[in-house]
């Protein structure tokens, strides 16, 4: 059921450019220089552009090219995908995971 949101979300960075473009589209070196500022290990261009040209097959960004200067936008997709993501990042805010401090206390 959720592979599609899996497979949207389960590269580098995906989740973080996703929820940095729902104000509003962003030229690359803009959205760059915002990921480094929110990521907690180095972002690397490569790899930041391997999840760009992802994001964009499925559906999910857009690179307006005819545009000066060149900038990516969420589609429609898109931008519902990152409303969802940020309502379940609320919820499991709101509902921590309770685990045991022991395997002997997991349920049976």
């Amino acid at each position: 059921m959720l592979r599609r949101v899996h497979q949207a979300t389960d590269h580098t960075w995906g989740p973080e450019i996703l929820d940095i473009l729902l104000p509003g589209p962003l030229r690359y070196t803009d959205l760059l220089d915002k990921l480094h500022g929110i990521a907690d290990k180095p972002v690397h261009s490569r790899t930041f552009q391997a999840t760009l040209r992802a994001l964009v097959r499925q559906g999910l960004l857009e690179h307006r090219k005819a545009q000066a200067p060149k900038k990516y936008a969420l589609t429609a997709s898109g931008r519902r995908l990152t409303q969802a993501l940020q309502l379940l990042e609320a919820w499991d805010q709101q509902h921590p995971a309770k685990q045991p401090d022991t395997h002997d206390e997991w349920p049976k």
